[in-house]
Order: structure tokens, then sequence, then C-alpha cells
């Protein structure tokens, strides 16, 4: 790695201080914690004092991988924390024996041929905290305050165009992901990416005929449809139970029928989070929409508007309930669906390739 590579830092990222045992929504359980090849072969090099670390540890075999996983369930927390939520590998040997993973999380690190970035992940609550107290759009810059990706790489100049677009304050930010959706659909039909003008799609809002055909009971039924396939396995989990279980047996049983006003009213309430909502969702463009493969951008892209959908609806079902829409919940469910489909990333897509219809991505408008 070539050190003289400028860095790039997202907004805030030198504040991030990990709460450990203090964390309201820890990582160390209700998902899988991957053990890299290095850290396990340096456990395996320390002999009897590291025996208690091996025996938590499971190879899992898979089609095209193979890896090292804590031996636990997913929604279990982890088998070496200790009675007060602390880890015993930093208490008993310090930080320089954990995994990757769980020495990096939720800090990012992304290498490009022409700069370094660091960035946070949504999926720490302290990292949606630090994004709340943010009053201005989140950006990723560097210590020369440079913040233009223009002349660099086309595979950045992509994901910039996408930020800038989602940055838009034109429309609501369902619709500027239509914009996205829009660039991404004519990249794919051009041979010469290089030279497309990016600045075009900033100005245009094509409402195609899979937009123009949704109807809002449609939108309704599909997403609370999506919902349940999505959350049914972690709705009683620790740590997300509280979030979704109430939620999920109202989505059982409510009458999708007479929603429509409820509905905007709600979203009249919902725009005193947007800044918050859309930095979220600009940091994960950041981190997610990175390939040099056009292919693979669109399908982060496509996670990251199901998230907002997932995000959004939640939220009124929660509403819906309660009666109110609180930065409490904004920041708990942006926290809660960030874990869900960063853990069931390869899933999600799977899910949605058998999915024939794929204008749930365009009822993002709604949002």
């Amino acid at each position: 790695m070539d050190k003289n590579l400028e860095v790039f830092k997202i907004s805030n990222y030198d504040k991030f201080k990990c709460t450990a045992d203090k964390c309201s929504f820890t990582c160390c359980g209700g998902w899988d914690i991957d053990v890299d090849e290095a850290t396990y072969k340096k456990w395996e090099s320390e002999g009897d004092n590291f025996e208690y670390i091996l025996k938590n540890v499971k190879l899992r075999r898979g089609k095209n991988l193979t890896g090292y996983y804590i031996k636990k369930r997913t929604h279990k927390a982890c088998p070496l924390l200790d009675e007060k939520g602390l880890c015993q590998i930093v208490n008993n040997h310090g930080e320089q024996y954990l995994s990757v993973t769980c020495h990096s999380f939720p800090r990012i690190e992304n290498n490009f041929k022409e700069i370094r970035e660091f960035s946070l992940s949504c999926s720490c609550p302290e990292v949606v905290e630090l994004i709340n107290n943010l009053n201005t759009k989140i950006g990723m810059i560097s210590k020369h305050n440079n913040k233009d990706f223009e002349n660099f790489s086309v595979q950045l100049k992509l994901r910039q165009a996408l930020v800038k677009l989602c940055q838009k304050d034109d429309y609501l930010l369902g619709n500027r992901f239509i914009k996205c959706l829009e660039m991404l659909a004519n990249l794919s039909n051009t041979k010469d990416k290089d030279s497309l003008n990016y600045e075009k799609y900033y100005f245009l809002l094509e409402q195609t005929e899979k937009f123009k055909n949704i109807d809002f009971y449609d939108y309704i039924e599909k997403v609370n449809n999506l919902f349940m396939d999505i959350t049914i396995n972690y709705r009683n989990i620790s740590g997300y139970r509280v979030y979704l279980n109430n939620i999920y047996d109202f989505a059982e049983s409510i009458d999708l029928s007479n929603l429509m006003t409820k509905w905007y009213g709600y979203r009249k309430k919902l725009e005193k989070y947007s800044l918050l909502i859309e930095n979220c969702v600009v940091s994960k463009i950041f981190n997610m929409c990175k390939s040099s493969h056009l292919e693979d951008i669109i399908n982060e892209f496509q996670l990251i508007i199901i998230e907002f959908i997932l995000i959004t609806y939640a939220l009124f079902l929660n509403y819906l309930m309660e009666g109110k829409v609180d930065n409490g919940a904004v920041k708990a469910y942006i926290t809660v669906f960030s874990r869900i489909i960063g853990n069931n990333s390869e899933a999600v897509k799977e899910y949605f390739s058998d999915y024939e219809d794929d204008s749930i991505l365009y009822m993002s408008t709604f949002c």
C-alpha cells in the first residue's frame, strides 16, 4: 500500500469512541462474528493459554468460501464476554489479539488506486449518534479539505454522482433514489462509461412506467410483506426484540385499506429527521458502492434502498402504535436494519433475484 496516498475520512470519524459494556446495542451479539485466518493461527500458536478461545471457534465451509467464526447461534451473544459484558480476549491478552473484525468495527477502511478512505458503520449506535449530531451534509474530507472526487477514477466518480444525487434537496430522498436508479440503468446500457456526463442526472427525474403504475395500497401491501419476511427471524432475538416484536405483531394484523392519510401525516413528522436519514444513506454509499464493477454497485445500491424502505416502514408501524415519531426511534431503527441487512446481504440479494417484480425499489418514492 502506497503510504503517500491521500487519506479521506468521513465526517466525525475521529470523534468515535466505543462505549464497551455501556453500549445500548452491543456488537458482540445478534449476528455472526467472523475470525480472520491470520488471527486464528496467532491464537493457535500461543498454546494452552488460548485453548478457551479456540474451543469457541468453528470452521464453516461454503461453496466458494471457507472461514472461521465464533461458535454461537447467530442471535446469541459472544461466549467470550465476561459477566460484565466485557471481552475476555482484551482483558486477558490485550487488543492486539482481537480478530480484524472485532478490532476494527465499526471502522471501515476502503483502499483505492488514488486514495485511502476511513468511514464508520451505521450498525453501531454510537456512529448513528455521531451522524445525528451533524448539522450539515456528511462527506469524505481529506486533511487538505479536498472534497472533490471528480479527478479520480470512473469508479469514484460514479460513487460521487450517487452521493450528489442523494444530497440534492429538490426532491424527497425516495425520489432521489429513482434518479440514481435511472443513472445506473443508463450506465448499464452505454459502452463509454468514462466519458458519460454524470451531471445531467442531477437535474433529471424520469418517472418510469414502473413508477407511474405503482398504487399506494399495492406499495403498502408489498412492503408490509417484505418487512415480515426480513424480520421474522429477528423479532425475538435479544437486542432486536424491543424494537421489532410488537410492530411485527401489529404488521400481521394491520388493516392496510385506510392508511393513506395516516401515511402522509406520518411523512410530515418524519421530515424533521430527513438530514439524519440522508446522512446515514450517504455514509452507506461511501461504504458499500466501491466496486470497480457496475453490477456490484447496482446490487449494493439496491440494498441501500431496501434498507431505507424498511427503516421508513418500521417507523410508520411504530408511529401507528405510539402516535409519534421521535429521534430515539429513528436512530434505533437505522441501527437495527443496518445490522439485519448487513448480516444477510447475500440472502437479501438472492431474495430479490427470485423476485420477478422489482418495482418495490421504485416504491421508495412514497418514503
